[in-house]
């Protein structure tokens, strides 16, 4: 298997820190820029096919995804989310419904318990730091959604949607063979679709 070079690594490192901050200047206003993403996605991605959307419970300064998974879930689809099984493990995805019971896990996000049913989404939204407009995303470092994609990849198609700030765009994301790009990119501000 190849691994991320120490080049890349230290790059993504330096840029994560920055991003960061970035992300949490243009944090204000969130509902707003929550609810005109949430509306992007719906009149471009989904575009009314029930589809099963696996999106994320919102931390620290992300972009809001809870308005977007109350309008995916009555507009129809099946909505899940991501469960954490290990640090070296792709994620796990649990049926989500509004009012559902989540906790915290070890690194403090929300996610369903094993009395939610497990499940296999076709639609992928995942958070970031940073994103470029060839598909490539700057996430945490974790590799959580690489490994996750990679291997629902593997096993037929998905469709993996960034979901963040417009003001979050940065030329260009280092990337190397253990990056999965993403096939399209939701902000507040537009909607890109990722050719090839």
């Amino acid at each position: 298997m190849t691994t991320e070079t120490p080049k890349v690594a230290d790059l993504k490192t330096r840029l994560r820190q920055a991003a960061k901050q970035r992300r949490k200047t243009v944090s204000v206003g969130p509902e707003i820029s929550a609810e005109q993403a949430a509306e992007n996605f719906v009149a471009c991605v989904t575009r009314n096919v029930s589809s099963i959307v696996a999106g994320y419970a919102t931390h620290h300064t992300e972009l809001n995804a809870w308005p977007l998974m109350h309008l995916l879930h009555n507009a129809g689809n099946k909505c899940c989310l991501p469960v954490l099984r290990g640090a070296t493990e792709a994620l796990q995805f649990r049926i989500w419904k509004p009012n559902a019971d989540l906790s915290a896990n070890s690194l403090g996000i929300l996610e369903p318990g094993a009395e939610s049913d497990v499940c296999r989404p076709n639609i992928v939204v995942t958070p970031l730091l940073a994103f470029d407009r060839q598909g490539r995303r700057l996430g945490y470092g974790g590799g959580y959604y690489d490994r996750t994609l990679r291997e629902l990849r593997s096993q037929g198609k998905v469709t993996a949607v960034g979901f963040g700030y417009g003001a979050q765009e940065m030329g260009e994301v280092p990337a190397d063979d253990l990056d999965e790009r993403l096939d399209w990119i939701v902000t507040d501000t537009e909607v890109i679709r990722i050719e090839g």
